[in-house]
C-alpha cells in the first residue's frame, strides 16, 4: 500500500510504503501531529454527539415523565368527579 502525496490538508504527506522508511522524517512527523490533531477533533465530535444522544435521550424521558404525571392528575381529577357526582345523586335520593 502507498501513501501518494496530494494538496488536501488531511492527505499523507510522505510517500512511503510499509517496507520502505519514509523520505523525510520531519515531514512524517509533521504528518503524525496533523493525524493526531484529525484524531483528537474527530474524537471530541463524536463524544459530542454522544452527549447530545444523552441529552436528548433525558429530556425524552423528562417529557414522557410529565405526560404521565399530567395524565395521572387528570384521571385523579375524573375520578373526583365521578365520586363527586355519585354522592349528590345520592342525597337527592
Amino acid at each position: 500500500m502507498t501513501a501518494k502525496k496530494t494538496t488536501e490538508s488531511n492527505a499523507w504527506p510522505v510517500t512511503t510504503t510499509p517496507d520502505s522508511p519514509p523520505a523525510d522524517l520531519d515531514a512524517l512527523r509533521a504528518d503524525i501531529a496533523r493525524t493526531r490533531a484529525t484524531l483528537a477533533d474527530t474524537a471530541a465530535a463524536l463524544a459530542a454527539k454522544a452527549d447530545a444522544r444523552v441529552r436528548t435521550a433525558r429530556s425524552q424521558t423528562t417529557t414522557v415523565i410529565k405526560a404521565l404525571a399530567a395524565l395521572v392528575v387528570a384521571m385523579v381529577a375524573v375520578r373526583s368527579a365521578i365520586a363527586v357526582r355519585r354522592r349528590r345523586r345520592a342525597r337527592r335520593s
